[in-house]
């Protein structure tokens, strides 16, 4: 599975696709301070980030993060908050 790791000066969020946090089985346990946009979900790098992770062990899903950097506010910050 492919993750991009998108973060600026004040916080970092990893995005997977919504169907991928479904099939992981983690969308009741994600945080208000996740967003989603477009059917991307973008989970927040401090306790979100911990339960994708820790989805993707027990599943045996292999995975890679590439990373985005922005240089002002990402546009994240706009997006709805997660509904789970």
């Amino acid at each position: 599975m492919k993750i991009l790791f998108h973060h600026d000066a004040k916080h970092g969020w990893y995005q997977v696709s919504r169907a991928d946090v479904e099939r992981l089985g983690i969308q009741n346990q994600i945080s208000r301070y996740s967003y989603e946009n477009d059917g991307a979900c973008y989970l927040e790098e401090d306790r979100d980030a911990s339960l994708l992770f820790a989805a993707l062990r027990d599943h045996k899903i292999a995975h890679r993060v590439d990373t985005g950097t922005y240089a002002d506010d990402s546009p994240i910050r706009n997006y709805p908050r997660f509904a789970s």
